[in-house]
């Protein structure tokens, strides 16, 4: 691949993390506080329970948390994406780890790839 395809694709990555972020940040506006729903919690399996636990169990509306702090709470390493790509830290339920807060009533309202570091908000979904 030829570097000026790479700068190419490598920017086109960015515009998106950026979309994502706004629309994250939109969706965040239109959500109240609300406990999350037992069925929800339930479907987070695997390593990434270790963060759902966490997080309920910090009774935080905001928890902040560093990278090799989710890893210590995991009891394992991110996936190299996780500090590559912002997109891996939408509130996007196509992503297993996303469940981990999204399926226990939080949302990432921060993500500083620089820093490595994660702000997590309680947040609760509309009832209509």
């Amino acid at each position: 691949m030829s570097e000026k395809l790479l700068l190419e694709l490598y920017d086109r990555v960015a515009t998106l993390e950026k979309k994502v972020a706004l629309l994250e940040m939109e969706s965040g506006k239109k959500q109240i506080d609300d406990t999350p729903d037992e069925t929800a919690i339930s479907e987070v399996k695997g390593k990434y329970r270790y963060l759902s636990d966490y997080l309920l169990k910090s009774g935080q509306d905001t928890v902040v948390l560093t990278f090799a702090e989710i890893e210590e709470i995991l009891k394992e390493e991110l996936p190299p994406s996780a500090r590559q790509h912002r997109a891996l830290w939408a509130n996007s339920k196509s992503h297993s780890i996303a469940l981990a807060w999204m399926n226990v009533g939080y949302r990432t309202a921060e993500v500083d790839m620089e820093k490595g570091k994660i702000k997590f908000e309680k947040v609760r979904a509309i009832k209509w």
